[in-house]
């Protein structure tokens, strides 16, 4: 699919952002790393009285990711 679009995104100068699809599909969104880290800290009693625990850790590995890069 990207090599369809490749001459299109070379005009629009965005050929960078359409194959940074290929580090989404290796790696997954956001949205569902953060689901695991939520789950795993559930799972693992981390979550304290409400799941608070378990956000912090969330937002702990967002840090971290935006820090280091997902595959940091």
């Amino acid at each position: 699919m990207i090599e369809l679009i490749h001459e299109d995104a070379e005009r629009l100068d965005c050929v960078a952002e359409v194959e940074y699809a290929r580090e989404i599909v290796r790696w997954g969104t956001s949205a569902q790393r953060q689901l695991e880290v939520f789950k795993c800290a559930v799972d693992n009693g981390d979550n304290g009285d409400n799941g608070d625990q378990a956000l912090r850790l969330v937002v702990d590995d967002m840090i971290v990711q935006t820090v280091n890069g997902i595959d940091g």
